[in-house]
Parts: C-alpha cells; structure tokens; sequence
C-alpha cells in the first residue's frame, strides 16, 4: 500500500490481519504491526478505518458480516469473550438458529458501547467448553446446546440437537458425559437438555432434516406414537429401501417431505 507517495508497510501487515479477522483488527494488534496511535487516528479521520468499539475497528471498505459484529465483540477482550447461545447455534449451523442475533458469554464486565449485544456474564469459562469456529472464540457444540436451553425452548433445542448428531459435531454419549460433569450444579439450560434426551429414543438415528425433526415433534404434541425413525426395508435380496419413518408391525410407512408442517 502506497500513502502520500510512500510505502506504508505497516498498514500492509496490519491488512494481512485483518483478511484472516472478516476486516476488523484491535488497536494492539496495530501497533504490533507498527502503526503508532497517531496514524491510526489518521486512518480514522480519512476514513480507512471507523472503530467498532474503543480498542477495535474495522476496515470501512469491507461489507458488514455477522462473522464480523461476532468476532468484533470477541476482540473487546480477548479470550474472556465467547460468542455463545443462540448466536453459537448459528455459527455452528444448527437448526432453528435465529439470524443476525449477536450473543456472547464473557467472564468481564462488557458494556454495550451502542452496540445491540446480548451478554451473559460468568465467573469462569473452562477451556474445554471453548474453540475456534472459523477463526472466531465460541462456545462448543456441547456448551451451545446445553446452554441453548437457558434461552429456548425444548423444542429449540431438540431441532439443535437433532442437527449437531446429523453433521456428527456430537453424540449422546458426549453430551451424556458433559451433562454428568456440569449438568447437576444447578447450571441454567442443563434441565431442558436433559429433558430432550430422556425423551428422545434411545439408540434412535438423528432426523435427517429439520424438517423430520418438526414431524416428531407435531406427532408429540398430538400424543400419537413415535415411529422408527431412517428404517430399513429388506426382503431375501437383500436391502430395498431406507424410509423416513415406519410403524413397525402396522405396515405403516412415512415417506416424502412436504412444503411445512404446523399444529394447526
């Protein structure tokens, strides 16, 4: 990059930590990178960069991101910031996860800064329950679920879990594990966890869309028996066919998806 008729190697480093952060940087990583805290105040000016919040900006030329309001607000202090809840079930891709929703858990004391943020405060985080989801701090796949249920319902956490199994991020003997290590110390959102596996069949495959899920979950609230779920049909030949659902012993099988399920 060339400023005032200059190289500016400083901001050339500087934007090779911004490519791998979805634009945004903090203020020490700039001056690691050797800008001084006037020619970031010059960058400010000219526009280049606008601040995010007092120790962390963003390039203005890169197009706003979730991945980017997420790791921004991780970066007010790193490594006591996780994003978490129901905005880590987005980032992990789990099903009925809102969009667009920034959340974290911090172990400091975080202020909004005028930033829509919702921040659950906690005394300590253990390591385990942390990792990189492309490149930004969360929470793990067993963290988020089982602190999804402290903001959901069961049922959204049910579609979650039943997703995480789908793309093998989890099993239920993990998540049995975890729940046995921190499940029973009055921990928020570990009773609507436990409850969705005490009801779940056990052995039963995961659904194989979210929308399976929303089949047995309507079956549920009409009190109708739970059939085999991904069943497979064979004959003296050998395998004909693997189906969604089947009524064992009452030839009934359900196959095929429709455009929405509802209660109505």
């Amino acid at each position: 990059m060339v400023i005032d008729g200059k190289p500016d190697r400083s901001t050339e480093r500087l934007l090779r930590v911004e490519r791998r952060q979805y634009g945004v940087f903090t203020r020490a990583q700039a001056l690691d990178c050797g800008l001084t805290n006037d020619r970031l105040a010059r960058r400010r000016k000219s526009g280049l960069i606008v601040p995010e919040s007092k120790n962390v900006f963003r390039f203005s030329v890169v197009p706003r991101s979730l991945q980017q309001m997420l790791l921004a607000t991780c970066l007010r202090a790193p490594g006591r910031i996780w994003v978490s809840h129901r905005a880590a079930a987005a980032l992990w891709g789990l099903d009925d996860s809102p969009p667009g929703l920034v959340e974290v858990t911090s172990i400091v004391s975080l202020r909004s800064d005028g930033c829509e943020v919702v921040v659950h405060r906690v005394d300590g985080m253990p390591t385990k329950d942390t990792c990189l989801v492309g490149g930004i701090p969360a929470t793990t796949v067993h963290r988020t679920l089982r602190d999804l249920g402290a903001v959901t319902n069961a049922d959204v956490v049910e579609a979650a879990l039943e997703s995480a199994l789908r793309d093998g991020t989890t099993s239920i003997e993990r998540l049995e594990r975890r729940l046995s290590e921190i499940g029973g110390r009055g921990r928020r959102g570990a009773g609507v966890l436990r409850r969705v596996l005490d009801r779940r069949e056990p052995g039963a495959p995961p659904t194989a869309s979210g929308l399976e899920t929303q089949f047995v979950q309507l079956l549920r609230r009409g009190r109708l028996p739970q059939p085999k779920r991904q069943e497979v049909i064979r004959d003296e030949g050998g395998l004909v066919a693997r189906v969604d659902f089947e009524y064992v012993g009452r030839d009934i099988i359900i196959e095929g998806t429709v455009a929405s399920i509802t209660s109505d």
